[in-house]
């Protein structure tokens, strides 16, 4: 069903829609969501945070098109179906989720399918979060108000960002990627999620 949501969508790499087949995203869900599993929709997951829909999620996995030999840090696990869908392209990632409960929810969950590539943090990671390394790739699967300039640091030359940035509805999904020593972003298309916690805000105008 999801691969068929999937497919409809415009022009959808392939590739997408066979790696969403690969992983049973009822593994994924809560007891009591179980029968909207496989809708297009946001799912409830615990503290209020929601799974994105498998289109929001798709759209997001096309534009960073992933190679196998890229790094990957992911701010907000959630349940760990996104991660799960990006260790499956990547080399490893390193995700960070704010609320402890959630994180292991999401260490089962991975554990179940067999990803042996994602190392899994507690911790807020709203602003940034340090890696020994930088990564080829930050996903952030939660609202920000704004992209902190500490993510861009986190990325080595040539690396990419998607991000969901706004205040308000609609929100907009962003790649912002390096080239040439300079940052250039592209708005992707709308969604509406919830902020993450602790994210940043702007600072107010003084008058």
């Amino acid at each position: 069903m999801l691969s068929q949501q999937i497919r409809t969508w415009g022009k959808m790499d392939e590739k997408i829609v066979q790696l969403f087949a690969s992983l049973d995203r009822a593994q994924f869900v809560a007891p009591q969501f179980q029968d909207l599993a496989y809708a297009d929709m946001e799912i409830p997951t615990l503290h209020g945070e929601v799974m994105l829909s498998p289109v929001v999620q798709a759209k997001m996995l096309q534009a960073l098109s992933l190679q196998p030999q890229e790094t990957v840090l992911e701010v907000g696990t959630g349940n760990g179906f996104f991660t799960a869908l990006l260790a499956r392209q990547a080399s490893h990632v390193i995700s960070v989720e704010y609320h402890a409960k959630l994180q292991e929810w999401a260490a089962h969950c991975l554990a179940e399918v067999g990803c042996p590539n994602v190392s899994l943090y507690v911790g807020n990671a709203a602003k940034d979060w340090p890696v020994d390394t930088p990564v080829d790739v930050v996903v952030i699967t939660g609202g920000l108000p704004f992209l902190p300039e500490a993510f861009k640091k986190a990325v080595r030359p040539g690396g990419r960002i998607v991000s969901i940035l706004g205040q308000g509805a609609p929100m907009e999904v962003t790649l912002t990627v390096q080239s040439e020593k300079q940052w250039r972003s592209q708005k992707l298309f709308e969604t509406q999620v919830p902020l993450l916690k602790k994210a940043l805000l702007p600072e107010a105008f003084v008058f």
